[in-house]
């Protein structure tokens, strides 16, 4: 029974308003023992012209009867073809079998397509029960392997209606059904040829297509279109009668009388029927040039028949007593799997596929020229995804993702398998085994020991408008598994206060892991004042499967850009300074608004030094950095006298001079 899949493909092949190609065109055609006639190349450059189930092909087999040799009247209608398609493109068997009498098979194919790998002639010649041997013909379709091996038996039945005729016809039929029944299980056959046959109540008929205790049926074959019944000039059957197309001879010995016999034939075994692998196409099969429009017993060529142009009717009616057999065959299938590259590296947790497409590359331009490509997927190892489809030929296939599995860290392996499991498909198995490697994130951090992700960083007292010599930091890419840790990228650095504060560092990319990258922060001696900031690191895994951000650094950022002795950081040191300088004086755990300007966390003596020394000092016009005269201000030269008293004091319960 045809899938639905076929089905479809048919009703979209009647759709189709042009011929396309398929494969393959066979044709049984009993063109007599003479030379090629006239008309006979126009009937075959038209069978081949002939759009069937919305395609046409030119001949691919031509089985024929009543040669004469393979070498003379078989050769000539080689030279035929090629005259049409070009040297070489048709070739012959060069079997002769023995024959008492009628002429001989013969096989021509088409060399692109097929190739001949064996003949063979079966049975022996004996005057009351086979009057001639049948030549049987083992071929493969090109690009094949022996599971789309066929057989074809040619064979030109005893003609007559005597009890002696349906004899001989039924000792030809054993010997063949024997000899096909012998043939491997699963073998496709055809038998094809003038079979001379009468009625389906004939002996001979039975022999071929019946059951037969003990046999295993190989060679037993079926009418496809299974028109059975008495075909001699019988009306319900004119449509399917191959002889003859003429009630008038058109040559000398033209056997005439009008369409009125079903002689012609191309019976198939099981294996043909099955719409699966190599197998004949339904609704292909016809008597070449009868559409059943002429009357019984009546000429092919009548205006009445629009089978085929007139031209052609005719050249059918000259060329011999007998219509060509046409019938297309799909080919198996035959797989093509096309794989995407996959990553050899890919982060721990990462969604990682590789893509695996599957088509059905049979050498054909039409859905029907091939049967369906079945196939199975299954993996194995560190690969995941097990898969079933069907593409037919000409499309564009089926794609499917295979999962790497990334859980843990570690070198890894995996396979995966393509299984065509259509009849017969060609290239039918596909192996592939692949290695990658799981790594473990990366991990920066402001310590190669440990994980430290933030730090701080005092620039403390710059002298305002002197250099500021920078600090140095490392960015550290810890090694979180020896030998399988991803290298770290910088992304991007954010400064909050550019106007104090200057960085070196600039995103990077695959720092290893273990290493270290040098960088540098600096502060803005001009701007004035205690400034603080920040500067964020972001950063991720390098660029693989499975990358994801890493662990944020940051450093928060201090200092105080001022003139020494500005307690007040108004830009003057002044007896404001001096003022807090002495009400603090003495005082521990100060800072620099009280007064400390040397960090000591004391306010003292030294730090009145400093005041001294920058006493008058300005931002605007950095003026001498000596003490004024203490004239003018009476309070602040007291000051100075008490401040100078307590240092002298001071110094001396350290016994130290004053």
């Amino acid at each position: 029974m045809l899938s639905s899949k076929r089905i479809a493909a048919t009703l979209f092949a009647l759709s189709l308003a042009t011929p396309l190609y398929g494969q393959l065109r066979v044709v049984t055609y009993n063109t007599g023992p003479d030379d090629p006639r006239p008309g006979l190349q126009a009937v075959l450059q038209g069978i081949a012209d002939e759009a069937r189930q919305g395609f046409a092909r030119p001949i691919d087999v031509l089985a024929l009867q009543e040669q004469e040799s393979s070498a003379t009247t078989t050769q000539m209608l080689v030279e035929l073809l090629n005259s049409i398609y070009g040297p070489g493109t048709y070739a012959r068997g060069t079997l002769d079998v023995q024959t008492s009498g009628g002429g001989r098979p013969g096989l021509i194919f088409y060399t692109t397509s097929l190739q001949l790998l064996g003949q063979t002639a079966i049975g022996a010649i004996s005057t009351l029960a086979n009057a001639r041997q049948t030549a049987r013909y083992h071929l493969r379709p090109i690009g094949y392997d022996s599971n789309s091996d066929f057989y074809l038996y040619v064979d030109h039945y005893k003609s007559g209606q005597t009890g002696t005729d349906r004899q001989r016809r039924d000792a030809q039929a054993a010997t063949i059904r024997a000899n096909a029944d012998s043939l491997p299980t699963g073998s496709h056959v055809v038998m094809m040829g003038d079979l001379n046959i009468y009625s389906h109540t004939e002996p001979m008929w039975s022999r071929l297509t019946g059951p037969i205790p003990t046999s295993n049926s190989v060679g037993r074959v079926y009418d496809p279109l299974q028109r059975i019944g008495d075909w001699h000039e019988n009306n319900a059957f004119r449509d399917v009668h191959t002889q003859s197309p003429t009630t008038t001879a058109r040559y000398p010995g033209q056997v005439t009388g009008g369409v009125d016999d079903r002689f012609d034939w191309q019976l198939v075994n099981g294996e043909m029927l099955d719409g699966e692998g190599l197998s004949i196409i339904p609704g292909s099969y016809h008597a070449f040039g009868n559409n059943g429009a002429h009357a019984l017993n009546g000429p092919l060529d009548v205006a009445s028949n629009s089978a085929l142009p007139a031209s052609i009717l005719s050249a059918i009616a000259s060329s011999s007593d007998h219509l060509p057999v046409v019938a297309d065959y799909q080919l198996p299938s035959k797989m093509l799997v096309n794989s995407s590259p996959y990553p050899t590296q890919v982060l721990s947790g990462a969604t990682a596929t590789i893509a695996v497409t599957v088509r059905n590359s049979a050498p054909v331009i039409h859905p029907l020229g091939a049967d369906e490509l079945d196939y199975l997927v299954t993996t194995n190892g560190a690969l995941a995804g097990n898969f079933s489809g069907t593409t037919l030929a000409f499309a564009s296939g089926n794609t499917h993702a295979l999962t790497l599995d990334t859980t843990g860290v570690g070198a890894k392996s995996g396979d995966y398998s393509v299984r065509a499991t259509s009849e017969g498909a060609a290239a039918s198995a596909w192996d592939q085994s692949l290695t990658f490697t799981v790594l473990d994130h990366a991990q920066p951090s402001w310590n190669a020991a440990d994980s430290v992700s933030s730090i701080d960083v005092d620039f403390g007292f710059i002298e305002y408008g002197s250099h500021a010599t920078p600090i140095r930091q490392l960015i550290h890419n810890r090694i979180n598994t020896v030998g399988l840790t991803a290298k770290l990228d910088l992304d991007t650095v954010l400064l909050d206060n550019p106007t104090a504060f200057a960085t070196t560092a600039v995103p990077f990319k695959d720092l290893p892991a273990g290493g270290e990258l040098p960088f540098e922060l600096s502060i803005n001696p001009t701007v004035y004042g205690e400034v603080t900031g920040s500067v964020t690191f972001s950063f991720s895994d390098q660029d693989l499967p499975g990358e994801i951000a890493a662990t944020e650094l940051s450093i928060a950022m201090r200092g105080l850009i001022a003139l020494s002795g500005d307690a007040t950081l108004d830009g003057s040191v002044d007896e404001l300074d001096f003022s807090i300088l002495q009400s603090n004086y003495g005082r521990t755990d100060s800072q620099w608004q009280d007064g400390d300007f040397n960090g000591d966390q004391i306010v003292n003596g030294f730090d009145f030094a400093i005041l001294q020394n920058s006493f008058g000092s300005t931002v605007d016009n950095m003026l001498s950095m000596s003490v004024p005269e203490p004239h003018g201000n009476a309070a602040f030269l007291g000051g100075l006298i008490w401040l100078g008293g307590q240092l002298s004091r001071k110094l001396s319960s350290h016994n130290l001079p004053a």
